[in-house]
């Protein structure tokens, strides 16, 4: 991803860290020039023959005698056997470490075998191990050092050629190497055979028809100043028990208990990031941070989304497209898109922009209205809010998301969810980052609505 890539969270705003930034390596050993085999005259090596003047050259005069080597007083890392590399390669890429052979040139052809095209892995060594002459353009993702056992370790990530795994494999400093795959490779479990679910699959034919019942769906909804949920602008009069385990509860949570599935003495941790912030239990519960360390991220929450800055990192440093495609999980969206912006009416203006409607996938062009007080500079940024189930569900296409500058030119601290899929920006919601001595805005940063009045959010657009 270019340098100055313009990322939102729906999740979470955060800074890069340090340790998943480039690191400088040298560049991978020139290879050697060929050698003249003794006696051959006009031969030709690689295609090209001797100059004659080269190959009638007497031979040179008796060399001096070579000094003896120095041997280092550091131990050498022990050989690893071809058995041994192996071992700490992943299952899944042993076959292709064996049988992969480097491209030859052109003019004689490429050996039959494995695809040269290199594959994205992590390789788990010592920590500081020079790894970036195996990975392609010595570009390498050095991750913090962690402590195992008396010695660090750190996981390097970067793309290589098949071929180059046995090599990476034989270095002594090496434990192992894994592949990264962005795909799913799992399933969730089956619901139970007394109460199975079907798990619904959309597809353009859907999203057609949602499109269509669109404009009928969202008649009569109130804008965001009259849609707020308890707690967040009015009195704070919340449900006599857990939204979860009433009736209408989406995980049945009374049915689990009732097969025994308590949770008793179980310790849970949140390790995944498919929450959604405008449930009843969860509304406003989220850390925020405040901290003189990093004071610039005071006031928004304290959360965190593993995929997604993988993927950001990836892209910074190997140029791929994950996030501004919308990879599938991925909670950031690429808003570096500027559209530009005209007068269409009194107090406000119109862009043009075309949000994705899957991965890498465009979807169709919109207009869409601000009003001219939400930019000091003129300049907005755009991109395409990555919740699937807003397009599955609702509306047929995936919605926008605006970034704005409303208090000075060029701090872009205002984002705007188009929930309704209306096209139109001014009757949503601005997040904005909380005063962390305020409670009571703590939800600012939370897209929601509470469409039909009952202080529960009725659809929810996540969290920046």
């Amino acid at each position: 991803m270019p340098k100055g890539r313009f990322v939102v969270s729906l999740l979470l705003i955060v800074a890069l860290s340090a340790a998943l930034l480039p690191q400088a390596f040298a560049s991978p050993p020139s290879q050697k020039l060929p050698i003249r085999p003794e006696g051959v005259q006009n031969e030709e090596i690689l295609g090209r023959p001797l100059p004659e003047r080269i190959a009638q050259q007497p031979p040179p005069p008796e060399a001096k005698k070579a000094p003896e080597p120095i041997h280092p007083t550091k131990p050498q890392p022990p050989a690893i056997s071809p058995e041994e590399a192996l071992r700490k390669i992943h299952p899944r890429l042993r076959d292709l470490a064996q049988k992969a052979s480097p491209p030859l040139p052109d003019r004689v052809g490429t050996l039959a075998g494995a695809s040269p095209e290199p594959i994205l892995i992590e390789v788990i060594a010592e920590e500081g191990t020079n790894l970036s002459a195996y990975f392609v353009g010595g570009k390498v993702i050095a991750r913090p050092p962690l402590s195992k056992g008396g010695k660090k370790t750190q996981i390097f990530i970067g793309f290589a050629y098949p071929y180059t795994l046995m090599k990476i494999a034989s270095l002594a400093q090496v434990e192992a190497i894994i592949p990264i795959v962005l795909e799913r490779t799992a399933e969730p479990d089956p619901y139970p055979p007394d109460q199975p679910r079907e798990l619904p699959k959309k597809g353009p034919e859907d999203w057609a028809q949602l499109r269509a019942n669109a404009a009928k769906l969202r008649e009569g909804w109130p804008s965001w100043d009259q849609a707020k949920a308890f707690g967040d602008g009015r009195p704070d009069i919340r449900p006599a028990d857990w939204f979860e385990v009433m009736p209408e509860g989406p995980h049945q949570a009374k049915d689990a208990w009732k097969r025994g599935y308590t949770g008793k003495g179980v310790t849970v941790a949140v390790l995944d990031d498919g929450i959604d912030p405008a449930h009843p239990d969860l509304l406003g519960t989220q850390k925020i941070y405040s901290s003189t360390v990093r004071p610039q991220y005071n006031g928004w929450p304290y959360v965190f989304s593993p995929l997604s800055m993988l993927l950001y990192a990836i892209d910074f440093v190997f140029g791929t497209t994950y996030i501004a495609d919308g990879f599938p999980g991925v909670h950031y969206v690429d808003t570096s898109a500027t559209p530009t912006l005209y007068p269409c009416g009194v107090g406000i203006s119109c862009f043009k922009y075309t949000p994705l409607i899957d991965y890498g996938v465009p979807g169709f062009e919109h207009t869409y209205v601000i009003s001219n007080t939400m930019t000091k500079s003129g300049v907005v940024h755009v991109g395409t809010h990555p919740d699937n189930d807003l397009r599955d569900f609702l509306w047929g296409e995936k919605v926008a998301v605006l970034v704005t500058d409303p208090n000075v030119a060029g701090v872009y601290d205002t984002v705007y969810v188009d929930l309704d899929d209306d096209y139109d920006f001014r009757d949503e919601k601005p997040l904005t980052r909380a005063n962390v001595n305020d409670p009571s805005t703590y939800n600012n940063m939370i897209a929601y609505r509470d469409v039909n009045g009952d202080g529960l959010a009725d659809i929810s657009g996540g969290m920046v």
